[in-house]
């Protein structure tokens, strides 16, 4: 072997020595990368999941409150018609009725 052939080995050696340690150096910065975002997914997971279920609390709760409040107000309708026949029945006119009204309505009859 001449003095060409140990320097070029030796060169090529170096590089072919460098590329796997860029290699193995990229995979272990992607292996680090992969753990931070995994301990950040859980860091932000727990407490996210947690303040959902205390959101899905209030919701259900909100939905009881809403199904109360229509039922009553279904029931205080009722009455109020039966008490306007009533007096309409007795040839009276009521000082006030309700307006017609319609879930399905436009905006304005808010």
């Amino acid at each position: 072997m001449n003095w060409a052939e140990i320097i070029a080995a030796a060169i090529g050696g170096g590089v072919v020595t460098s590329l796997i340690n860029w290699l193995a150096g990229r995979g272990k910065a992607r292996a680090d990368t992969s753990k931070i975002l995994a301990e950040a997914a859980e860091t932000l997971i727990e407490p996210l999941s947690k303040r959902v279920t205390v959101l899905e609390a209030k919701i259900t709760k909100l939905k009881w409150l809403l199904d109360r409040y229509a039922k009553r107000v279904i029931y205080l309708m009722n009455g109020i018609e039966t008490l306007v026949k009533q007096i309409k029945a007795n040839g009276e006119f009521p000082s006030w009725s309700p307006d017609e009204w319609s879930p399905d309505g436009d905006e304005e009859d808010s």
